[in-house]
């Protein structure tokens, strides 16, 4: 155990089960070790620790300041374009930025506005001078020059009443939001899918009935940076819902900013990325009846542009609404540094958004060794504190809990949740991923029959298990070099755990907690399950 040197609880390190005493602030604490043998005979140092209480600032170098999706012009009436500031160096403490914008000579501008977001509204034609500047205090900035048209001219209505011009299958729109998709236009088809892109201003593709059903790849819908692909699957799905003929009948694709302030929003630890989108996928019949999907039968997959100077991208997701229960959902979301882009699968359609979710717990300071990967793990809903402010990192992890995190970080699902296991039930809290760690082979169980889920888990016993939830992503791994063999405790090595424990270390699954001790029969503690799991992560996405 470990205490300041007055004998009271301290904060200053944490020590694990073998003794390795881990520093998180500034000063002296005292170690003690206790005998167990019941003499309670104690022994103590005090160590000194330093250097944590350091914090190196790295200023920004250089913005490189661009618009949504490659864009450098606005020509619609009133149009706007998303700018995006890339600062640079990667690991500079503040990027975040100013905007201004200016005549190309640097004079005050009357040709567009822009938002503190970032957001370029055009005004009058012409070209302008968008900057962004670093608050850093290095006063560094980062210029492009936005061509503006259109603006000059009225905006034209599209007539209610059908033309003779009319493309054969197509209905005319029934407002401005309104876009016709004909079976000419499903023709662009790029890497797999048919493409279509909303003009600006519109919110709503309309695909006839007829025309969908001969549609046999998927369908990207596009739409200011943010698109959605659908299934042709899903097509059907929805199309089977038609009850008559489907002269007339249209899919309606919808795609719209929600309106509402977006700040109410969202909760204590979240802040929004960009927008909050509103995505609607419906069946309207010749009638004018609608009606739509509560669930796909594939996953429609959701692409949205991602600001990397407004939250932190480690700590950001895809959330989609529940408005029963008033609450974001976390559903995923894999980052593309280069396209600048995050995209999940949507298990039905509703409110969906962009968010950072900034976790902190009270007894993990931001100099604890764990301290950037538990607001990780936190912000993918894999880890939880034992409470609403405190996380435990020095707590133990029962076999079941780690269990739960691999399931929810491999996303798998279990068909029941029941297993060959008597000492899980179907009504345990664990016993879906339980049953879905079975399903996958991730787990065997300590026999037959029993899996103790309420025993904590060894060290050993989570380089097998997080070993095999690696190879079921990635394959199988084959060491190259006998990890085991350079540690002074291989000899603790289980014989059925070595090659377990051999290729966590090979993989990078694993570390020792020290250079030559692996200390596989200690327990697991909380901070360092969230660690190996992490790793995991990090080593199926190279």
């Amino acid at each position: 155990s470990v205490y300041n040197t007055d004998g009271t609880q301290t904060d200053k390190a944490t020590i694990s089960t073998a003794g390795l005493l881990i520093a998180a602030k500034d000063g002296q604490v005292k170690v003690v070790a206790t005998a167990v043998d019941g003499s309670n005979v104690k022994g103590e140092a005090t160590i000194s620790i330093s250097g944590q209480n350091v914090i190196i600032t790295v200023p920004v170098t250089s913005i490189a300041v661009t618009g949504a999706n490659g864009a450098n012009a606005i020509t619609s009436k009133g149009g706007t374009l998303l700018m995006s500031a890339d600062v640079l160096p990667a690991n500079a403490i503040n990027k975040t930025v100013t905007w201004s914008v200016y005549n190309t000579d640097g004079t005050q501008s009357d040709k567009a506005t822009i938002s503190t977001a970032g957001l370029l509204t055009a005004v009058k034609d012409g070209e302008v001078k968008v900057v962004a500047t670093a608050v850093d205090g290095s006063n560094v900035t980062g210029e492009a020059t936005i061509k503006i048209s259109g603006q000059n001219q009225d905006q034209t209505t599209t007539p209610d009443t059908p033309s003779s011009s009319t493309p054969t299958g197509t209905t005319q729109p029934k407002n401005q939001q309104q876009q016709p998709i004909t079976s000419a236009d499903l023709k662009n088809v790029l890497d797999g899918k048919a493409t279509v892109s909303l003009s600006k201003g519109k919110t709503e593709a309309m695909l006839p009935v007829n025309v969908a059903q001969t549609i046999t790849t998927p369908v990207e819908v596009k739409s200011e940076g943010v698109s959605l692909v659908i299934p042709s699957a899903v097509i059907k799905q929805l199309t089977s819902n038609l009850q008559g003929n489907a002269d007339n009948a249209q899919i309606i694709v919808r795609i719209k900013t929600d309106s509402n302030d977006k700040a109410s929003l969202v909760g204590a630890n979240y802040k929004i990325n960009n927008q909050i989108y509103n995505f609607d996928l419906l069946l309207v019949d010749k009638d004018g009846k609608e009606s739509k999907l509560n669930a796909f039968s594939e996953p429609i997959q959701l692409v949205f542009p991602y600001d990397g100077n407004r939250t932190d991208a480690e700590l950001a997701g895809v959330y989609v609404f529940d408005d029963k229960a008033q609450t974001w959902e976390y559903i995923g979301g894999k980052m593309d540094t280069g396209l600048k882009t995050i995209s999940a699968s949507a298990p039905h359609f509703s409110k969906y958004a962009v968010l950072e979710y900034n976790k902190t717990f009270t007894d993990v300071p931001s100099t604890h060794w764990a301290y950037r990967t538990l607001k990780v793990m936190a912000a993918k809903h894999i880890v939880n504190g034992v409470s609403a402010t405190e996380f435990n990192p020095v707590g133990l992890t029962t076999r079941a809990e780690f269990v739960t995190m691999l399931v929810k970080t491999l996303g798998l699902k279990a068909g029941k949740a029941i297993t060959r296991f008597n000492d899980v039930q179907a009504s345990d809290w664990y016993a879906s991923s339980v049953a879905a760690a079975y399903e996958a082979g991730l787990i065997s169980g300590i026999s037959e029959s029993k899996f103790a889920p309420g025993d904590q888990i060894t060290r050993e016993q989570m380089a097998i298990l997080i070993v095999r939830a690696y190879e079921y992503a990635k394959g199988a791994n084959s060491p190259t070099i006998d990890h085991l063999a350079l540690l002074k405790d291989h000899d603790q090595v289980s014989s059925w755990a070595a090659a377990g424990v051999n290729k966590a270390i090979e993989i990078g699954l694993m570390k020792g907690q020290s250079t030559d001790v692996f200390a596989p029969q200690s327990y697991a503690v909380r901070a360092e399950t969230a660690q190996a799991i992490l790793n995991m992560l990090t080593q199926i996405e190279k």
